[in-house]
């Protein structure tokens, strides 16, 4: 019996670990993102797409595009993506997973990597969290957002949600957008 998924695996080389670490794989049929995981530090990668997802009829082929983390709500602004068409066919036919070799061949250059980090940029915010009584407030939930200007006031979008120590003490890591992104785009 087929299992319900089909998972896509491979390796990005020739990247440095602190790049591949903000690094993504999305599986997409046009503007369509199906799925999508991280690349691991080592460069490696699994995306699991639904059979169903694979099989559904398309005007648009099949593609894994690897580009910045945390961009699945908006993949098509980034610039210089890097795109592997994939197989229908071999898709629906494969059994659990599918080695996606071609993957070794992206090079990604350094002047896209600095390109994307330039607009991605990765981010740490650290504090304590300080109750009306002036102690520290242990356990309280931290959410880092990007606020921008609309024209109706501002737009504030979640990031990244932590909560503080024991001491109230906290920090949120993550990777948003740069000078000239729109408001709710980040990596």
């Amino acid at each position: 019996m087929a299992t319900k998924k089909v998972g896509l695996v491979g390796t990005l080389s020739k990247v440095k670990p602190e790049d591949a670490a903000r690094l993504a794989v999305y599986v997409v049929r046009g503007p369509e993102i199906l799925a999508h995981s991280d690349v691991s530090s080592e460069g490696s990668f699994r995306v699991d797409v639904s059979r169903a997802t694979v099989a559904s009829d398309s005007n648009y082929g099949l593609e894994a595009v690897v580009g910045p983390a945390g961009m699945s709500g908006h993949l098509s602004q980034v610039p210089q993506l890097h795109r592997l068409p994939l197989h229908r066919a071999e898709l629906e036919k494969a059994e659990g997973t599918v080695h996606l070799a071609a993957a070794d061949k992206l090079v990604l250059s350094a002047a896209t990597l600095k390109l994307w980090w330039r607009w991605c940029r990765s981010y740490c915010v650290s504090g304590t969290v300080i109750g009306p009584t002036g102690c520290p407030v242990p356990g309280a939930r931290v959410t880092v957002n990007t606020v921008g200007h609309t024209l109706g006031g501002f737009s504030k979008i979640p990031r990244v949600t932590v909560n503080a120590d024991e001491n109230g003490f906290f920090t949120a890591c993550g990777d948003g957008p740069g000078p000239g992104a729109p408001p709710d785009a980040a990596a």
